[in-house]
């Protein structure tokens, strides 16, 4: 979705937006496609970590597919699409948000943790690569930051919380 501050930015800045799913491996050419032959910056920041309040035996492939589809191959694919761009400059930025479940693995997002983590493993390998190009790659890996994914309606607090009968208010000064 977008925001009234970004629609207006939109309308009066030099902004402009498109609603692309990054899950679909074409939408990163299409979100790199508007941003014409200059990028300087490709900020990878999509992910979803449902909580698995089942454990590990119920955690389908379906789950392990989306969780790596949206978690790392939306920036895989988005990184793919946007470094030639960079390369051609001969400079630019990749930075991609991962997480701290990245190194510190939680049985209750386990196939977050585990797509984080190959992302920051991405990152680095991506770094060595094209570094020298002048093309820098970095992460950023945060803990639990107060948004929707964490604290909203059926975010991660709330389907803990209703899995363990605590409230999600609890669950998040657990964490």
């Amino acid at each position: 979705g977008s925001s009234a501050e970004l629609e207006e930015l939109g309308r009066t800045g030099p902004v402009r937006s498109l609603a692309v799913d990054l899950a679909d491996p074409a939408g990163p050419a299409r979100l790199t496609a508007l941003a014409g032959d200059r990028i300087d910056i490709l900020v990878n920041n999509v992910g979803s970590a449902p909580a698995r309040t089942g454990g590990f035996l119920a955690i389908t492939d379906g789950d392990w597919q989306a969780s790596i589809t949206l978690n790392l191959m939306a920036a895989v694919r988005t990184t793919r699409a946007t470094l030639p761009v960079m390369l051609a400059a001969g400079q630019g930025a990749i930075v991609s948000i991962c997480s701290v479940n990245a190194r510190l693995p939680d049985p209750g997002v386990m196939d977050y943790s585990a797509a984080k983590a190959t992302l920051a493993s991405f990152s680095k390998s991506l770094s060595k690569e094209v570094g020298p190009q002048g093309i820098r790659v970095n992460t950023v890996s945060p803990g639990p930051v107060a948004t929707d994914l964490w604290l909203g309606k059926g975010g991660v607090a709330a389907t803990v919380g209703a899995a363990t009968g605590a409230r999600p208010e609890d669950v998040d000064r657990k964490s």
